[in-house]
């Protein structure tokens, strides 16, 4: 199975978690999609094996990956109940496997694993290769988490942590989903600014609301 399906119901469920309210359980859960960012959800789980050998425990300290476990096995249920791809299934269980093993592993360890600072995991990945994406299908999937999300900033910041975390879209690609979303934008725009004016439109949308809840306070 291709890394962006798992990826993909990850980020939706981080999303819907947001939204909710559950920053914290979100947060945890985009360390993970990141990570699916750059491999499969084998590649996940070995890079998972190799820097628990190299942390010490945090058992009560700080957030581990433990703390993510009962949110991906509730996943995991609701998938299989709702017959889901039995690859995708497979691939999240594989998953939850390893973090049940190594889950005192920091999610700041992890979320820098995602980033590629950890030397280990970089060389595998390189060995692997990219994925083939199809750029239209991506860009249409993150519009429609952008516009879903638009307004409620837990929820929003979760969708556009994973696109700036998303090795799949370069400058063009974000050049194109800035211009969808927020107005024309050039094509030779730098990916930063790109996800910028992403950025601008929610914010936007949230100051409109915040100066209009201002004069409804005066005029009360």
């Amino acid at each position: 199975m291709a890394a962006s399906q798992l990826k993909a119901v990850v980020d939706d469920y981080a999303a819907v978690l947001a939204k909710a309210g559950a920053v914290d359980d979100a947060h945890g859960l985009l360390v993970l999609g990141k990570m699916l960012s750059n491999g499969s959800a084998r590649l996940v789980a070995k890079r998972l094996q190799e820097i628990s050998k190299f942390n010490q425990s945090t058992k009560g300290q700080i957030a581990t990956l433990k703390d993510v476990t009962p949110l991906l096995e509730g996943l995991l249920t609701l998938l299989g109940n709702a017959g889901a791809k039995r690859q995708v299934v497979a691939d999240l269980k594989l998953i939850v496997d390893v973090i049940g093993q190594n889950g005192e592993l920091s999610l700041a360890d992890a979320e820098s694993a995602a980033s590629g600072s950890v030397a280990s995991a970089s060389c595998e990945i390189d060995k692997m290769g990219a994925v083939p994406v199809d750029g239209n299908s991506l860009i249409e999937d993150y519009l429609q988490k952008l516009e879903t999300s638009l307004g409620s900033d837990p929820a929003f910041r979760v969708v556009l942590s994973s696109l700036e975390a998303d090795q799949r879209i370069g400058r063009t690609e974000a050049a194109d989903l800035a211009s969808r979303f927020f107005g024309p934008v050039a094509p030779s725009t730098s990916r930063p600014k790109a996800l910028q004016r992403i950025l601008l439109r929610h914010q936007k949308l949230l100051d409109a609301r915040a100066a209009a809840a201002t004069i409804g306070g005066k005029a009360a």
